[in-house]
């Protein structure tokens, strides 16, 4: 083995030096003089800063990363080599660049604009082909290049078994990862995750935690994507996966995921409805309307849990990009295709309602109901409490119906029966008073025919 002992004699290389606090009075001071004896370049903004604060957190960044983080990647190094290897330099140079770049991408991402707040050009993914990798044999990789899509995608092989954190993301520039242990086992859609910047879903295969606010989550991109059963044999499948890592992929590109170094690495943020959170992208809009198509050819046998649940969350936006015709088939698909928990019906039948289908929105929603109750959870109240402050506080708009309708099915599906019937009075009361919908008496009117739905005996029995 090593003596580390040379480990602990690079370490001392940076001790007993000049301290922290003098080298940072020492370069701001001599900036400083530098500006006022006519440097005025040091004033000039770079980047949203000013040229002179960039020397002062180069000099001092460069001075914790040679005393620090630096010199404890030459010490590991020399700990890993044998007795008869010296440490090879490379090994030291790699971790010296990655800690470089780290600092270096902290520091860019705090002088630029919130993520969250700023959204890319519409788009712009067709023009910046998705970058996905594939820790599978080689087959797979062509089987999935063989494969079109709805957007452009270059898949590239990953060998080894890897560290998926920031790091290797950040090395690397994909937006996802394809690995599959052994062909024909479970397959998994990992996606880039910066730190800090969390993914809204943990895993499609599961539900969001059952909530008022996860019934229309704003986000819904996933951290990884578990798909059981793929039979790599048929087409359907190979498009199945294509479409469902093209979608989980982009939504990856999220902006509250991204920082300004990712856009420079080629994973542009998808565009933001304006004066939201919320994605309203042509690109998005092209892959989902491939994974409905892709899921109406498959059929129930292939169709899976969590691109249903994708599908649903996305048709129930706002922004919404598909048309009404298409958006309407898209929510009759999910219900035909034994959407695997009620929030999914629910989500549908939103969607339903707002391109028009009314006959197909009672229908999910009332599946939903039933779906819901049956699972005998009841809460405190609480989700009572937001559905009757939103029917009160709303707006009118082509959306709003839907998701009050929902909402009141959600929170009603999750009361105990005995308290169902005067649950139902509080809200035939609460839609009879709110101003919005006493100037909407269509609307009005149609949700009293959801309260009256909701108090069939036949209904309440079933569930």
């Amino acid at each position: 083995m090593v003596d580390v002992r040379d480990g602990r004699s690079f370490r001392s290389v940076g001790e007993g030096g000049v301290g922290g606090l003098a080298w940072a009075v020492g370069v701001c001071s001599v900036v400083l003089t530098a500006w006022v004896l006519g440097a005025g370049w040091l004033a000039a903004g770079v980047l949203g800063l000013p040229a002179g604060l960039w020397i002062i957190l180069g000099v001092l960044g460069g001075r914790w990363l040679i005393n620090g983080p630096l010199l404890d990647q030459g010490v590991e190094s020399v700990r890993r080599s044998s007795e008869d290897q010296p440490p090879r330099i490379g090994v030291v140079l790699a971790g010296a660049t990655e800690r470089v770049a780290s600092v270096a991408e902290r520091v860019l991402d705090a002088a630029a604009p919130d993520g969250e707040n700023t959204g890319g050009t519409p788009g712009e993914a067709f023009r910046r082909p998705l970058r996905i990798g594939v820790a599978a044999d080689a087959d797979t990789q062509h089987a999935l290049e063989r494969t079109s899509g709805a957007l452009p995608a270059d898949f590239v092989p990953v060998r080894g078994p890897q560290t998926l954190d920031g790091p290797f993301w950040r090395s690397t520039g994909l937006d996802g990862i394809i690995e599959q242990a052994e062909r024909g086992g479970p397959l998994r859609l990992h996606i880039a995750v910066r730190d800090g910047k969390p993914a809204a879903w943990r895993d499609w295969a599961s539900p969001l935690p059952r909530s008022y606010a996860g019934l229309f989550p704003i986000r819904f991109d996933p951290e990884r994507v578990t798909l059981a059963d793929v039979q790599w044999s048929a087409d359907e499948s190979v498009e199945l996966v294509r479409a469902t890592a093209e979608v989980a992929a982009l939504l990856g590109r999220h902006p509250a995921r991204l920082g300004r170094t990712d856009r420079w690495r080629g994973r542009p943020p998808l565009a933001l409805l304006l004066g939201t959170r919320m994605v309203s992208d042509p690109a998005l809009d092209a892959a989902m309307a491939n994974l409905l198509a892709v899921l109406e050819a498959a059929g129930p046998e292939a169709a899976g849990a969590p691109m249903m649940r994708a599908l649903a969350s996305y048709l129930a936006l706002p922004a919404c990009g598909l048309e009404p015709g298409a958006r309407g088939a898209a929510a009759r698909l999910i219900g035909r295709l034994d959407a695997p928990e009620g929030e999914t019906l629910l989500r549908a039948s939103a969607a339903a309602f707002a391109s028009g289908r009314d006959v197909l929105g009672y229908d999910l929603l009332l599946t939903g109901h039933q779906h819901i109750a049956r699972g005998g959870s009841h809460d405190d109240g609480e989700t009572l409490e937001f559905a009757l402050s939103d029917i009160a506080f709303n707006r009118e708009g082509g959306e709003v119906f839907g998701r009050v309708a929902a909402g009141i099915a959600f929170a009603t599906a999750l009361v105990e029966p005995e308290r169902v019937p005067y649950v139902l009075d509080d809200l035939r009361d609460e839609i009879a008073s709110a101003p919005w919908l006493q100037s909407n008496p269509d609307e009005q009117e149609g949700l009293l025919r959801v309260i009256e739905a909701l108090s069939q005996p036949g209904l309440r029995a079933a569930a």
